[in-house]
């Protein structure tokens, strides 16, 4: 698994998007995107840059129930 942390680079970047004054909400859809903006606290580094993160409603892989991929297989095939 390649990993970048690198102190002075992140700190550069950070003060640049402070400069800017941005106000931007994103939203995610994955929760293995929320676990790693958290784990290394992104979220908390990126707020005071005035950008917000949410965490959407799930990537469709992980919040799809077997019995919506059934329901939706049998749509399929009536057409």
């Amino acid at each position: 698994m390649f990993r970048f942390r690198d102190r002075e680079t992140a700190s550069r970047i950070v003060g640049e998007l402070r400069k800017m004054g941005l106000n931007l909400f994103l939203m995610h859809v994955c929760g293995t995107h929320q676990d790693t903006l958290v784990r290394y606290g992104l979220d908390r580094l990126l707020e005071p840059c005035g950008i917000k993160i949410r965490q959407g409603p799930g990537c469709p892989v992980c919040v799809t129930t077997q019995r919506e991929i059934e329901e939706a297989l049998l749509l399929a095939r009536k057409g």
